[in-house]
């Protein structure tokens, strides 16, 4: 089974993890979600009508009363989960902790040390020995949302960086990847009137295209989050379903 290249569901390169108080919109999801298990599925004519089969587990997240990520469960090997991602928060509701899981063991942990206006701007990396391994520093735009996301070794030197662009209504349309100062990817996105992706393109430092994806939303529960959906990357087609569950219900 494919590994999924979703956008709305994994934050490019930095991912869920990396990303400063990930909550809700940045998975572009609406109402009070409690948890969202994510499936990919074929569809192949039986019986002269299309149906569908081979449906795998990909992940599963889960979120709090706040609307912040709280964990996620991937990498499934024949139904068994591999690999986790779980977010501790203080009283106050802010984020102390980042840890992530392979097989059982701790292979990374990420902790939050300064904050200007209730933003995380610097935190430290730690690998599951607890031997320092990353300083990484946020900047934001004037209305909040991260633009510039930098890693440095413990020696102070510049692993890469990363940097974000925006629409008006908030949805990341840029993002460029650099290894130390050289830029090595960039990818530019597209979203629908709803807010949600309708296509990403990869581009090399050269300009040169190097991977295309789009995005068609078949299917749409009563808080409008897609429960149906169908990836194209280059000539290869992936679909995928949602079972959403919401607070309250």
């Amino acid at each position: 089974m494919k590994k999924i290249i979703l956008l709305m569901l994994s934050i490019i390169i930095i991912g869920c993890g990396e990303s400063v108080k990930p909550d809700l919109l940045d998975y572009q999801l609406k109402g009070r979600v409690k948890s969202v298990d994510l499936f990919e599925f074929e569809i192949k004519e039986k019986f002269g009508e299309p149906k569908d089969v081979n449906k795998e587990r990909v992940g599963v997240w889960l979120f709090n009363e706040n609307g912040m990520f709280d964990f996620y469960g991937g990498e499934y090997i024949n139904g068994r989960r591999t690999y986790k991602e779980e977010m501790e928060y203080d009283d106050s509701g802010e984020d102390v902790e980042f840890r992530a899981y392979r097989e059982g063991y701790l292979i990374d942990r990420r902790v939050s040390e300064k904050r200007e206006r209730g933003q995380t701007t610097e935190s430290s990396s730690y690998d599951g020995n607890g031997k320092l391994t990353r300083k990484n520093k946020m900047e934001y735009d004037d209305r909040g949302y991260i633009a510039k996301y930098l890693a440095y070794n413990p020696e102070g030197e510049l692993v890469f960086k990363i940097e974000y662009s925006y629409d008006d209504y908030g949805n990341k349309t840029e993002q460029n990847y650099y290894l130390g100062d050289r830029l090595e990817t960039r990818w530019k996105m597209k979203y629908n009137e709803n807010g949600h992706i309708i296509e990403e393109k990869k581009y090399y430092a050269t300009g040169e295209l190097s991977k295309e994806t789009r995005w068609t939303y078949l299917n749409f529960d009563k808080e409008n989050n897609w429960t149906r959906m169908k990836q194209l990357t280059g000539d290869h087609e992936y679909y995928y379903k949602r079972e959403i569950k919401y607070y309250g219900q």
